[in-house]
């Protein structure tokens, strides 16, 4: 009966934490929120009402000009860390562990980009119009959440190779054809499929070698353990704790992993018989005065942004609708450039003062729509 009370002490705790973040939009979330879920999680972790947690770090190092905070991690006195995401357009755990304590005055290489991974996204999908169903309904059923999340069985497997050998086998995979390398990057999947492909690979070799992609670099870690949606991360031999590989459901960008997943074959037009063109020459022709009426109908139209090259970095951009706002972004995801617009249907982008290579550009117009496009410096 004690255990029953102390269970449902930890539970309610828990659920005065959501409520402070029980909403179906988007929402920032506080330091003192924060607080609250990651004792909640201890408590919870460990069935009674433990010491309080010290928060000591935030990531706001690692956003673009260290304007916001992503996350918020809080040690454990008895050990043990948690981090507890500032943005309910994410998961509330972005990673923990239930015995080591977190040294920010000791980050690995590949750990602090994990984490720069997980700033970015936070840092992106404020700007983004999507709302995430499964994240904000985490956020909306904490107790529920951290509930499954902890009392998950893990799968844990003994690391088949180490991070040099890891990254061995990402600069195999760049060596690749296009197609192969395309099959193997985070952002050709959804962050589910991302999940399943590393999920049945890690049940195939026990370890999965994961590469995070920072500039032209790769920063290799090992997986070698899965825990509900998240994975026993591990950097020079040692198991650092459960993490997501993916801070949201709806951005994957900034991974690559060697993996056996089948290369992404382009999609050819098959030859074409000889007089082929003869025999069928009506019936083009017909297609082709369709077409022709169709573009006149159309023309001035426009219904996706129309991007013209003007040289040495210069771009103008014409839209569907009025445009609100401009980011620019390098591959990697570090946010370049923002220019915010009183609304107009076309702009002009400068990326003469960026470094020679090729940017994303996400604009947003004035009703919310988002619209993505590939640049060249």
């Amino acid at each position: 009966m004690k255990r029953f009370v102390q269970h449902m002490l930890v539970v309610m705790a828990v659920v005065v934490g959501s409520m402070m973040v029980h909403t179906v939009s988007a929402e920032v979330v506080t330091q003192k929120q924060a607080r609250r879920i990651a004792q909640a999680f201890f408590d919870h972790a460990h069935g009674i009402k433990t010491a309080t947690v010290d928060y000591v770090y935030n990531g706001k190092a690692l956003t673009t000009n260290r304007l916001m905070t992503p996350f918020y991690l809080f040690n454990h006195p008895k050990g043990g860390f948690v981090i507890v995401s500032a943005e309910n357009k994410c998961f509330p755990i972005l990673g923990y562990n239930l015995d080591s304590r977190f040294d920010k005055g000791n980050i690995d290489e590949s750990l602090l980009k994990l984490l720069s991974l997980y700033a970015m996204h936070v840092e992106q999908i404020r700007y983004d119009s999507r709302l995430p169903e499964d994240a904000i309904a985490a956020w909306q059923d904490l107790p529920t959440y951290i509930d499954n999340l902890l009392k998950a069985q893990p799968s844990v497997f003994g690391r088949a190779f180490d991070d040099a050998d890891a990254l061995m086998r990402l600069e195999s995979v760049l060596s690749e054809d296009d197609s192969t390398v395309a099959s193997q990057l985070s952002s050709t999947y959804t962050p589910e499929q991302w999940n399943t492909l590393i999920s049945d690979q890690l049940t195939t070799d026990k370890s999965v070698a994961i590469g995070l992609i920072d500039d032209n670099r790769i920063v290799p870690m090992v997986v070698n353990g899965q825990k509900a949606d998240m994975y026993l991360v591990s950097i020079d031999g040692k198991e650092l704790g459960w993490y997501r590989l993916l801070a949201s459901e709806v951005m994957s960008h900034g991974q690559i992993a060697s993996t056996s997943a089948a290369p992404i074959e382009e999609v050819t037009e098959p030859e074409e018989e000889p007089f082929a063109y003869y025999h069928s020459y009506y019936r083009q022709m017909q297609q082709e005065r369709e077409q022709a009426q169709t573009a006149i109908e159309q023309a001035g139209i426009v219904t996706s942004p129309i991007v013209g090259r003007l040289g040495g970095g210069h771009y103008s951009i014409k839209m569907p609708k009025p445009i609100a706002m401009v980011c620019v972004y390098t591959l990697d995801g570090t946010m370049t450039m923002q220019l915010n617009y009183g609304g107009v249907e076309q702009v002009s982008l400068n990326l003469s003062a960026l470094n020679t290579g090729f940017y994303f550009a996400m604009l947003k117009d004035v009703d919310g729509g988002v619209y993505g496009i590939k640049l060249i410096r």
